[in-house]
């Protein structure tokens, strides 16, 4: 499983987190958070094979990414990317990510997307403000 931030110095970061069977229990750890060299699929599919798990494609039975083209695209996208290398590969559409955008799209045209939109108005403008860049 992976996430990408930005950090405040605007660096891209890439959270790793390996889910394995310990017993025939599942396990999440959090493993690493990487810098990728840029944000395409080939920099993110470089930052996730050098956190040091050796044979990773052989060990790899499923990828738990959010829905942007970057890590879904057919041709390009990160999972296209690792199905070349391991073709039994499930590739999984994070379910936090789908419920984020199921009620993204339950409250549209409601008094909670006029709020939300009002406060991403006022995140972007105090996130450029001239006095916020200056401190």
């Amino acid at each position: 499983m992976n996430d990408r931030s930005t950090d405040s110095s605007t660096t891209e970061q890439e959270s790793i987190y390996v889910l394995y069977i310990d017993n025939g229990t599942p396990v999440v750890k959090y493993f690493s958070i990487e810098s990728p060299e840029n944000a395409g699929a080939e920099g993110i599919k470089e930052t996730i094979n050098r956190i040091g798990i050796t044979n990773l494609t052989d060990c790899l039975v499923g990828l738990n990414i959010e829905g942007a083209s970057v890590n879904t695209g057919i041709h390009h996208g990160l999972a296209a990317k690792f199905h070349e290398l391991a073709p039994w590969l499930v590739t999984v559409h994070c379910f936090n990510h789908r419920v984020e955008l199921a009620l993204k799209d339950a409250f549209k045209t409601t008094a909670f997307d006029n709020i939300d939109e009002m406060l991403r108005i006022l995140y972007y403008l105090y996130k450029k403000s001239s006095k916020r860049c200056r401190e």
